[in-house]
């Protein structure tokens, strides 16, 4: 009997599933990053439709208060991102165009289509501690409260300032960062070997000829 041939053992395409899982990473973090900062700013219009005579000066204030942790937090996470995204993309496992094709990276390190080992576990701790730090500002800016002479009566009547709802806003997606990078982290970890690895010349031919022309059996 002729042999086989089992597309899940290809290293393109295991190579292939990486550049995708990092593909959707990119492209769910980055999207999850505008829309809080499309949410924030449409928020100011919240607080001034809720503008009347007797406590236009509370809502104004409730609006206008800021906080330079919270906008540098949110910053911060939007450059690593968009930066590790980069690193990612060009120089360790590539990405999937929109046409659905796999684009190799551009610079492995190493002048071939196998990756730099040192670009992998650059990447990969990158990965672990861009994750943990979304954990970190999770639970910090859940946690975020403006001290004033509100009570919690008056808070929930009221409501909470602007800055309050938006560092809530941020630590869910960064819980969400945290987990969507920390599965990605375990896919990189347990696949990183084929990045290493030149393909299989031989395979490659025995590929080629299945599509040239059928194998028969020998009997």
């Amino acid at each position: 009997m002729a042999p086989v041939l089992n597309p899940f053992r290809s290293i393109r395409d295991r190579k292939s599933l990486l550049a995708l899982g990092w593909s959707i990473t990119s492209l769910f973090s980055f999207l999850a990053l505008i829309a809080a900062l499309i949410i924030s700013i449409i928020s100011r219009s919240y607080y001034k439709n809720q503008y009347d005579e007797e406590n236009q000066e509370i809502y104004k204030v409730l609006e206008s208060v800021s906080s330079f942790s919270v906008i540098f937090a949110g910053l911060y996470t939007v450059v690593l991102a968009f930066l590790l995204s980069c690193f990612g993309s060009l120089c360790v496992v590539g990405y999937i165009s929109f046409k659905g094709k796999y684009i190799a990276p551009v610079y492995t390190g190493t002048g071939t289509s196998n990756v730099n080992p040192k670009f992998a576990g650059i990447f990969l701790g990158a990965l672990v501690l861009f994750s943990n730090l979304c954990l970190v500002i999770a639970v910090i800016l859940g946690e975020f409260e403006v001290g004033n002479y509100l009570d919690e009566h008056e808070k929930q009547e009221l409501g909470y300032f602007r800055i309050e709802r938006i560092s809530r806003l941020l630590a869910t997606i960064s819980m969400g960062l945290f987990l969507l990078y920390t599965l990605y982290s375990i896919l990189f970890f347990t696949s990183k070997e084929v990045l290493f690895t030149a393909p299989n010349e031989e395979d490659e031919n025995i590929q080629e000829m299945g599509y040239i022309a059928p194998i028969h059996s020998i009997t």
